[in-house]
C-alpha cells in the first residue's frame, strides 16, 4: 500500500521498512555484498567517487538556487505555495541517495580490505 509520498510498506520476505530508494539499494547490497569478488568489489568501493561528484552537483544546484531566489524580486520562480516544500525535500532525498551511495562505497572498501575476514563470517551467517 503506497502512502502520501508514494513509497510503499513492505512486510515480506524478510524486508523490512518503506519501499525507497535507500532501502532498496541497501537490501541489494545485504544480499549480494557476500557473494562479490574482490574485483567486484573495487568496483562498488569506486561509488565514492560517484558520491563525491553527485554532492559536488548538488551543491552547484543549490547555490544556483540560491542565486536565484536571491534576485528574485516577485519573477514568480516560486509560485505555487508547494514549490519550495517540493524542491527541499528533493535535495533531501538527493542527500539520503548519496549518503546511502557512499555507505555501499565504505562497506566494500572495509571487505576488500578485510577480504579473508569478511568470507569467514559470511560463511558463519550463511549455516545458520
Amino acid at each position: 500500500m503506497a502512502n502520501e509520498d508514494s513509497t510503499a510498506e513492505v512486510q515480506t520476505n524478510g524486508i523490512k521498512g518503506v519501499c525507497d530508494t535507500n532501502n532498496i539499494m541497501m537490501e541489494l547490497w545485504d544480499r549480494a555484498a557476500p557473494t562479490l569478488t574482490k574485483e567486484e568489489l573495487r568496483w562498488f568501493a569506486g561509488a565514492t567517487d560517484l558520491a563525491e561528484n553527485a554532492t559536488i552537483s548538488l551543491q552547484k544546484t543549490v547555490i544556483g538556487i540560491g542565486c536565484l531566489v536571491n534576485e528574485d524580486e516577485s519573477g514568480g520562480n516560486f509560485q505555487s505555495i508547494d514549490d519550495v516544500p517540493d524542491l527541499l525535500f528533493h535535495i533531501q532525498h538527493s542527500l539520503d541517495q548519496i549518503r546511502t551511495l557512499y555507505g555501499i562505497a565504505r562497506n566494500a572498501d572495509s571487505r576488500l580490505k578485510h577480504f579473508e575476514k569478511y568470507r569467514g563470517l559470511d560463511e558463519i551467517k550463511s549455516v545458520k
